[in-house]
Order: structure tokens, then C-alpha cells, then sequence
């Protein structure tokens, strides 16, 4: 009827987006869609955890709280509608307001779910809800993991590109967000202060090895065995293979003499 349509709907409390449910395997449950008969569209809206809103009924003040799970799933939108000492919580807003005015006045009155949450007022947020919200925190953090991933294993390697943003992030953030070890982010900074951020890395000076040859072996096994040149310890010894640490001879005060 006419005069409930009039009624006035106070929204209390905005809610907000969980990811998971919203954008998840969930999403076809916390999504509703409103028909325009004057364009033949259809506008999307989501079910915002907590949202809360009040309506006067026969001069009975109702709110309705969007909450998490129902007698259904505990993962679907529950509908807790809350009059005087009467509250139920059910799968439909339209569900809940009828069930908590029929215990109240005792009649079989039902409501329209859409009305009593504030929808059907074309001046109320249907028309400021977007069909897309551009998220550029989540975006930004997508490419640059994408970045992150293709410079790891050449010259750039992972550390330069982290350096550019590493300090302007906590550890938390940049281990949740870019799945990087708390190492690899102190690295980072370290690489950032030495030397500048985005900047080309030193050239790291080459190092060779050379095998030793059997008459290399031969010549340093004598030279260490030589009591002329080294000085057997008489209480420590290497722990792998039990022998005495040698300790070479201070030679300071001969080559003193000599020069």
C-alpha cells in the first residue's frame, strides 16, 4: 500500500566490503540488482556487512542489521530485524520485517524487503553506487608485483626494484601484498641507502679459484708441519679432524732486524 511506500527509511550505519564474500565465491549471494523499467536496466548493488538502517511502521520504530551467515549458511547475508523485545534473523530483509511485525501486531502483513532497507527510493544511494569502483591501491600493488617478478632472475634482480618502495611500506604490508621474506626487504633498504634507489648495482669484483695440485698439497702440508714455521697448540684442537691448531711464528721481530 501507498502509505508504507511513503515511509521514511534512515540508514545508521554504512557497513562495509569483505573481499571474500563480496568478490569471492560468495559474491552471487551479497550482490542484489534493481530493475528500471525505464531503460530496461539493471543496477547492481552490494549487501554491506553491518549496514543498518531504522523505519517507522504503524508508528513502530523497526531496524534492520546486516549480518554474517543465516539459518541457511553461515557464510550468506543474515537479515536481523530488532522491534521493542522482538528480534529474528532470516535469510531476506523481507522475511525478517514481516516476521518481527506479525509477532507485534499479530497480523499477516508483509512488507517489500527492498522498501524497508531504503532501496526503493530512487533519490537514495542506488543512483551514487557505481557499477565499478576502481581500486588503485590494488591495482598499483598488482603491477608491481608483476614487475617485481620478471626483474627477479636478471640483471636488475629483485632487491633494486623492491628499493624503490621498501621504505615507504611497513614490513607487514610488503611481506602480505608482494609475498616477500622480511630478509629480502632489509636488504632492500640496505641496497637503497648504498647505493640509491632504482640505481644499477656495483660490479662485484670476480673472484677465481684454482684447484690445488698434488705437489701444491704436498708443499703446504710440509710447510705446516715444519715446527721452523708454525707453533702446535698444546690444548686446542680443529673439532672436524681432532688435530692440534697451528699458530705461525711471529716473524716481526726477525723481519725488524732484517729491514
Amino acid at each position: 500500500m501507498s502509505k508504507y511506500l511513503d515511509a521514511k527509511v534512515t540508514s545508521t550505519l554504512p557497513g562495509c566490503l569483505v573481499e571474500y564474500l563480496h568478490y569471492g565465491p560468495y559474491s552471487q549471494f551479497w550482490w542484489n540488482f534493481k530493475a528500471e523499467s525505464s531503460n530496461n536496466k539493471e543496477s547492481f548493488f552490494p549487501i554491506h556487512i553491518g549496514q543498518t538502517t531504522c523505519i517507522y511502521l504503524n508508528d513502530c520504530k523497526f531496524v534492520m542489521h546486516v549480518v554474517i551467515g543465516n539459518s541457511e549458511d553461515r557464510l550468506n547475508p543474515g537479515w536481523c530485524c530488532i522491534s521493542d523485545n522482538e528480534s529474528v534473523t532470516e535469510v531476506s530483509s523481507k522475511k525478517a520485517i514481516s516476521s518481527v511485525y506479525q509477532k507485534l501486531f499479530g497480523t499477516t502483513t508483509r512488507y517489500s524487503g527492498s522498501m524497508v532497507i531504503g532501496l526503493d527510493n530512487q533519490s537514495g544511494f542506488l543512483n551514487t553506487t557505481p557499477a565499478y569502483i576502481r581500486n588503485n591501491s590494488q591495482i598499483f600493488w598488482l603491477c608491481f608485483n608483476r614487475a617485481l617478478e620478471d626483474n627477479k632472475k636478471n640483471y636488475d634482480e629483485k632487491q633494486r626494484m623492491l628499493s624503490i618502495i621498501a621504505d615507504q611500506f611497513t614490513y607487514t604490508e610488503l611481506e602480505q601484498k608482494l609475498r616477500v621474506g622480511r630478509h629480502t626487504i632489509s636488504e632492500a633498504r640496505k641496497y637503497g641507502r648504498i647505493n640509491g634507489y632504482r640505481a644499477t648495482p656495483l660490479q662485484k669484483p670476480e673472484i677465481s679459484h684454482v684447484k690445488l695440485t698434488p705437489k701444491m698439497v704436498v708443499q703446504f702440508d710440509e710447510f705446516f708441519f715444519d715446527k721452523a714455521n708454525v707453533n702446535p697448540s698444546s690444548y686446542k684442537t680443529e673439532p672436524s679432524s681432532g688435530l692440534p691448531v697451528l699458530y705461525l711464528h711471529d716473524t716481526k721481530k726477525s723481519l725488524e732486524k732484517v729491514f
